[in-house]
């Protein structure tokens, strides 16, 4: 299946600035009614209704007086009501339902599943520095500080008046796919948005379902948690002259996308955080034309099939828009990543360099990247075959009957392998194959260096791939055999190919590791 649109290099790249913990708790309005989000088959859609969401309205409107319903439930002074209606990161609807209109919902045709809404809890300047940016050379310059790159950001809101939101240096041409507002309300007006901040909007019917007596104490997309604001200015925010914190560190604080556009989703309210909220605003900004989606939420112990975030950044992997989430606060122990959503851009927070000393380097050191490892929406749906998810499980995540399930493989093509070892393990050899595409200016040639990690061996076939121009393919594989350490410790090595230029050199790690 083909992507509507390519990632670019600066999307892919500007999207790492974010990384809090969110988990779940489930909620319910009331002993009697709470808020479900429901996952709809569009193509069951009767031509009577000419819209998805009329068709939604119809069968919320019809649950209270379902032939199915008891006589308490046909008496009942509250009726259910829909919240939202989805289109494009989900198909389907939130609504606020009883236990009996649950039941009659399930008999409705095209119902696919409905799990209760889940509350979510929230868990620098000198960031470029210390990644080894350099903004005259390598990837920084050459992705052009994300330029015109649109990054959705969901999240607590914005403060529009912080000067990492002026659009000095911005070209006056937004790209002409944006299609979003700057929606207005309290302490907001239109005028707040310019060339950095291009759009602005808020959703909030999930946390008034589930506090109907509530009042919002900002009802606008203006932040009054300070967290949009920090976040979405640490991946997108202008240049800002003579910064300081009480006058130590002393310089310029820029986003690592200076240059981008940015969207804010307001989802997140001191009143709460509900998982209906979180998906109204990325179905609204894949809407509006966002090139990537920058969100720092996630539900613990939730499978892919019942996870909005799992479902909804499959929907924008479809479209090609990146998606970033957090991979959490826990760790470093192993089995402690709190995002494995397999199609996301899972980022880990660290410590930067200004609290403790010492040396990182990064994947490849951050120079320009000459190859890169592709997966397409049917690489996983292969994956999620292989792991015995049902088609009904399936079709919860993809929301089309359209992919071919008679291939099952684990083995994506990612530019990583791991190898796993239990108590019986004595000894085992892994086969792994990837494809690589030159994103380099022509012709080239690599070859192949291998760090095995510690008692094991690795062998790459073939150990050179010649490139005759740009974009072509070329295919490897990689074979580990290991063992079980005694100690139970993870063991970690590389392979690295290295253009003949000496131009670009591409790592991948490989990992061997007990089973968690």
């Amino acid at each position: 299946m083909e992507l509507n649109r390519r990632p670019t290099l600066q999307s892919i790249f500007f999207i790492t600035a974010i990384c809090i913990f969110l988990g779940p708790l489930e909620i319910t309005v009331s002993a009697e009614r709470a808020t479900y989000i429901v996952h709809m088959d569009k193509s069951f859609k009767p031509r009577s209704s000419s819209t998805h969401k009329h068709w939604y309205s119809s069968i919320v409107n019809n649950l209270n007086t379902d032939i199915h319903s008891s006589f308490h439930e046909q008496k009942s002074f509250t009726t259910p009501s829909l919240l939202y209606t989805y289109d494009n990161a989900i198909h389907g609807f939130s609504a606020s339902l009883s236990p009996q209109e649950l039941e009659n919902l399930k008999k409705s045709p095209g119902f696919v599943s409905a799990y209760i809404d889940k509350t979510v809890t929230v868990d620098t300047t000198h960031t470029t520095d210390f990644l080894s940016l350099n903004p005259s050379t390598g990837l920084w310059p050459a992705s052009k500080y994300g330029e015109d790159v649109i990054i959705g950001v969901v999240d607590s809101g914005v403060w529009p008046e912080s000067d990492s939101f002026k659009d000095h240096g911005l070209s006056a041409n937004i790209p002409a796919k944006w299609k979003g507002i700057c929606e207005e309300g309290q302490e907001f007006n239109s005028s707040l948005c310019n060339l950095k901040l291009i759009g602005a909007r808020y959703f909030n019917k999930g946390v008034i379902a589930a506090n109907p007596n509530i009042t919002i104490t900002m009802n606008s997309a203006r932040d009054t948690e300070g967290h949009g604001t920090h976040t979405s200015s640490t991946a997108a925010g202008n240049y800002v002259e003579d910064v300081s914190y009480f006058g130590y560190a002393r310089g310029t604080a820029r986003g690592v996308a200076p240059r981008s556009r940015v969207a804010m989703y307001k989802v997140l309210w001191d009143e709460g955080r509900y998982a209906s909220d979180v998906l109204a605003g990325i179905d609204q900004a894949i809407a509006d034309g966002v090139d990537v989606i920058s969100i720092s939420m996630g539900f613990d112990g939730v499978p892919l099939y019942k996870d909005p975030i799992a479902i909804a950044s499959f929907a924008a992997l479809e479209k090609g828009v990146v998606f970033s989430s957090s991979a959490g606060n826990a760790g470093p122990e192993p089995g402690t990543l709190h995002n494995g959503i397999p199609w996301v851009l899972t980022v880990a927070a660290g410590t930067i360099d200004r609290s403790y000393g010492g040396t990182l380097t990064l994947g490849n050191g951050l120079k320009l990247v000459g190859l890169i490892y592709d997966s397409t929406p049917q690489d996983y749906v292969n994956l999620l075959c292989a792991l015995n998810f049902t088609k009904k499980q399936i079709l919860a995540i993809t929301r089309s009957q359209a992919y071919n399930l008679s291939n099952p493989s684990s083995d994506l093509n990612y530019p990583s392998f791991i190898a796993l070892y239990d108590k019986r393990t004595t000894s085992r050899i892994e086969k792994f194959e990837r494809i690589v595409t030159n994103v380099g200016d022509g012709v080239a040639k690599y070859k192949v260096s291998v760090t095995a990690p510690y008692g094991s061996e690795v062998t790459v076939f073939p150990e050179t791939l010649v490139f005759g121009n740009k974009y072509e393919k070329q295919s490897y594989s990689l074979t580990l055999k290991y063992g079980r350490d005694k100690r139970g410790k993870v063991s970690f090595g590389e392979i690295v190919w290295i253009e003949e230029s000496g131009k670009h050199t591409v790592r991948s790690p490989i990992v061997v590791s007990p089973t968690i």
